[in-house]
């Protein structure tokens, strides 16, 4: 009754319409598109088969259904293409392709039955049709989930399970602790760009974020409810303001035991300024490593780096940026000295010299790269590459559009 709705026959399986029907409904969930005569045919040989060997009609059933599970068609996104009738000798995507391109992008997950309506009637081929579909996403409670998928693949959430921490050194981080970072991060940026339809480039500056009581000994600040979230405005005085002074980035960009510089910086650049930092030479000279306990702070260590030749290009683009953060530990807990030594946050970004996580959250709030990135990460995120004419015009266009 729940999902058949009808009572197949036991006889003349490829004529039943009650497994057509279906496998027929639910093969176009699951392909974001209709099955094929031939796809469906097939799968209502596998009902046959199923009782020629015994199985009675609902175990075939099951055998077909899961044979449209482990389909390519359904365990990934395969684009199509046709003549594009308005353009002769040129291609265009199906309507079904660009529903679902549309739809995972937006929401991050399949189709709806109304989106999948206007790719059959071929409104999506149409600007008009395809900016009322647009719409309909982006008015949907389902954008906030689009968006935090989005933002948890651009700044790699996805490594947290593998995250580890030195019990002894942060007894404070745990699982559950390593969720609320996670959390943390996403609410703000969902409160700040969807609720508050607020500016890319203040998540850098701002001085408020979403707290709850796991998160309150990372922070060191109060948190009087027991449960739920509550918003907290970190005072001028404090020393956290941004993005980059919330725990999930300070943790996930730090080692086992201790913070990371040089992770940080190259966290910065490639995620937040879409440069790319190569990685270090196949010969690198690892030994500069031996000796290093013998400086206080991680400045004195990473100083070594710098004045060897083969290190210093990379970690010149790193290390400045990276510690600027230095005040925060390798789960993002405050402090100011290291091994008994005041920590030195002063740092330089492409020639802007500036202090600590709030002068690194100011010099890419104002940074021309930044929002740039973000408009690039979206498109590649969005639809993957295109000729390399179009995604260089098309993207001078976005941002200038985005920046304005």
């Amino acid at each position: 009754d729940q999902f058949l709705g009808c009572e197949p026959a036991a006889a003349n399986v490829p004529d039943d319409a009650c497994i057509q029907s279906f496998l027929a409904a639910y093969g176009e969930k699951l392909f974001r598109r209709p099955l094929s005569a031939a796809e469906l045919a097939s799968r209502m040989a596998i009902v046959t088969q199923v009782m020629m060997l015994g199985g009675d009609v609902h175990e075939g059933v099951q055998n077909a259904l899961a044979s449209l599970l482990v389909s390519p068609e359904f365990l990934f996104r395969i684009e199509s293409v046709e003549p594009d009738p308005e353009a002769p000798g040129e291609l265009r995507m199906t309507a079904y392709s660009k529903a679902a391109r549309l739809s995972f992008f937006l929401w991050n997950t399949t189709p709806d039955a109304e989106l999948l309506a206007a790719a059959q009637r071929g409104e999506l081929h149409n600007a008009a049709g395809m900016r009322r579909q647009v719409e309909r996403l982006l008015d949907s409670p389902r954008l906030e989930t689009g968006m935090r998928n989005l933002f948890a693949d651009m700044l790699r959430f996805d490594t947290f399970p593998g995250l580890s921490k030195d019990a002894a050194l942060y007894p404070v981080f745990t699982s559950d602790v390593a969720q609320a970072m996670q959390e943390q991060t996403l609410q703000a940026l969902v409160q700040h760009l969807l609720v508050d339809n607020g500016d890319y480039r203040d998540l850098f500056t701002q001085a408020t974020m979403p707290m709850e009581r796991r998160l309150g000994m990372v922070y060191a600040v109060p948190v009087g409810a027991p449960e739920g979230w509550r918003s907290y405005r970190f005072g001028e005085a404090s020393p956290r303001a941004g993005l980059l002074s919330q725990a999930s980035l300070l943790s996930l960009h730090a080692h086992a035991g201790s913070s990371s510089p040089t992770l940080r910086g190259l966290f910065v650049r490639e995620t937040f300024l879409c440069q790319t930092v190569p990685p270090p030479p196949a010969d690198v000279d690892f030994t500069l490593d031996e000796g290093f306990a013998v400086e206080a702070t991680a400045r004195e260590r990473l100083q070594r780096h710098r004045n060897e030749p083969v290190c210093a290009g990379c970690h010149h683009l790193m290390d400045p940026i990276g510690l600027t953060l230095e005040q925060f530990d390798g789960v993002g807990m405050f402090r100011t000295r290291e091994n008994g030594a005041v920590i030195d946050v002063s740092g330089e970004l492409d020639g802007k010299h500036f202090s600590g996580a709030k002068g690194l959250g100011q010099a890419l709030s104002e940074h021309p790269g930044v929002p740039a990135c973000l408009v690039n990460t979206v498109y590649r995120y969005a639809g993957g590459p295109q000729s390399a004419e179009l995604q260089r015009d098309l993207l001078q266009s976005l941002n200038t559009q985005f920046a304005e």
